[in-house]
């Protein structure tokens, strides 16, 4: 009987961490979604650039989440903010054209400011 109670609330605890997981997914591509939506008109995205644009800023603001979530010093978190936007500028290196990602270097502090 205890048994049976300990793996009840251990599969719960699993549900619930698994919802809210994909809560923050779902959030987070919500986020991409209205970013991709700005940088769109400017950077004349192809249809293939689109996908992976979304997914790789999707990517990232998990990772930031994860990053503001974290009991770190200000600095600290300053410091792995711009080391992580620095990461996705690289990422969006190998998605965009040379035109494009001087645009989106230019465009990323007032879409997405630190």
């Amino acid at each position: 009987m205890k048994k049976n109670i300990i793996l009840f609330f251990s599969a719960f605890l699993l549900i619930c961490t698994s919802a809210v997981a994909q809560m923050n997914q779902a959030q987070a591509d919500q986020k991409a979604q209205q970013l991709l939506n700005q940088y769109q008109a400017d950077l004349e995205l192809t249809i293939e650039q689109v996908t992976d644009f979304h997914q790789t800023i999707s990517s990232y603001l998990m990772k930031r989440e994860e990053i503001e979530n974290k009991a770190l010093a200000p600095d600290a978190r300053k410091s792995a903010l711009m080391a992580l936007s620095n990461e996705e500028t690289t990422k969006m290196a190998s998605i965009l054209n040379s035109n494009q990602l001087k645009l989106y270097k230019k465009l990323k502090p007032k879409i997405q400011p630190m």
